[in-house]
């Protein structure tokens, strides 16, 4: 079942700034937090800058994400791009770190969860 922030992005054609049902837009980042004062924010794309993600069976990939994708459930196979663990380690140390992708959280948040394993990244889009 899809979130209501995900039905919303179906909605709008996957893009723009979510509008609330004043039609005023949603912030897209809650107030920074004390820790990440004077940090500028670094936002990366998920899909290709940060991981490849494959359909199909592939040779030892990092790890292998199952998601319903209209009621059928696939396997994701996940291969971290070259360096990331430490890129976004030392990235969080640096920056306020945001990740953004145009897929669906219900994909994107496992993906996240095996990925951010410093706890670098403050937010997810």
């Amino acid at each position: 079942e899809l979130s209501e922030e995900d039905e919303m992005l179906i909605r709008n054609g996957g893009a723009g700034i979510p509008m609330g049902s004043d039609g005023k837009p949603w912030p897209l980042l809650p107030p920074i937090a004390p820790k990440h004062v004077g940090k500028k924010c670094l936002v990366l794309d998920l899909d290709e800058t940060l991981v490849h993600i494959n359909i199909m069976p592939i040779p030892d990939p990092d790890f292998v994400v199952p998601v319903q994708i209209e009621h059928q459930w696939h396997n994701m196979y996940v291969q971290k791009r070259p360096g990331v663990d430490e890129f976004l380690r030392q990235m969080g140390e640096l920056y306020e770190v945001v990740v953004y992708t145009a897929s669906l959280g219900s994909y994107a948040d496992p993906v996240m969860d095996h990925l951010d394993i410093y706890n670098a990244v403050s937010h997810r889009l």
